[in-house]
């Protein structure tokens, strides 16, 4: 009998907590990072949609 099978108790144990953790980690990276690129995107295409560019270096 194997010890590490899906059915196992020791498996899930093991597996389950292992995962969450893996899981949660992934996330905690994972996010602030999306949510730094969505917002670079947003101001890159409001400053090209309102020309807050051009105005820039045209005052320079």
């Amino acid at each position: 009998m194997a010890v590490f099978t899906p059915d196992s108790t020791i498996f899930g144990l093991i597996y389950l907590p292992l995962s969450l953790i893996l899981s949660f980690s992934f996330s905690a990276f994972l996010v602030p990072f999306w949510q730094a690129i969505k917002a670079v995107l947003y101001y890159d295409l409001r400053t090209r949609k309102e020309g807050i560019d051009i105005q820039l270096r045209d005052s320079i």
